[in-house]
């Protein structure tokens, strides 16, 4: 073979090899290009579903919170109704040293017309123990006078009545005020 031969050969040759190894090249650069592609493809479907997921969440978290809110609307709602009747009462309730005079007055009178009543019974006793008076209207006086004692009992026992009331009414004003501290401290 001549050198021309062999030159030509050789650059066969290497021409050849050239060209497998950018054959090798190539197909590595489209299995490369393959497997982005892919990748592309799986990140924009977890990206899709991801901005999908985070639309559903919004969502539904947006209807907790107006349901919440709406809650909360109807709560106050009914706590500023309670509130406004619970001050209308406190309007229309007798201060507690105001109340304890009328009970010390009462308390008072009672005590008195009960004096005056054994005072006339006892005059009454005496009067019938004399025998010399039978008149009519003692005895009238005499079913006044049982009348009246019976009207202080009946008031004794509607004092006692308003004083149990009194206290009812702030029991259930403690009660409500110690379960709004504990709703209050529970929210904070």
């Amino acid at each position: 073979m001549s050198k021309d031969n062999k030159n030509i050969s050789l650059k066969n040759h290497f021409e050849e090899v050239i060209k497998l190894h950018k054959e090798s090249i190539d197909q590595r650069f489209k299995n490369i290009d393959d497997r982005f592609l892919g990748s592309e493809k799986n990140v924009a479907s977890a990206l899709a579903s991801q901005k999908e997921l985070s639309q559903t969440v919004q969502l539904s978290s947006d209807k907790a919170i107006t349901k919440a809110e709406e809650s909360q609307k109807e709560y106050n709602k009914g706590h500023n109704d309670l509130s406004r009747k619970m001050e209308d009462q406190y309007k229309e309730m007798l201060p507690r040293n105001e109340a304890d005079q009328r009970q010390i007055n009462t308390e008072e009178k009672l005590e008195s017309h009960r004096k005056e009543l054994v005072i006339l019974q006892s005059r009454m006793d005496e009067w019938r123990g004399k025998g010399s008076v039978t008149d009519p209207l003692i005895n009238d006086l005499m079913i006044e006078m049982k009348k009246i004692s019976l009207v202080i009992s009946t008031n004794i026992g509607k004092n006692e009545g308003t004083d149990k009331t009194l206290y009812y009414i702030f029991a259930i004003v403690g009660f409500l005020g110690t379960i709004f501290g504990i709703y209050m401290g529970l929210k904070n």
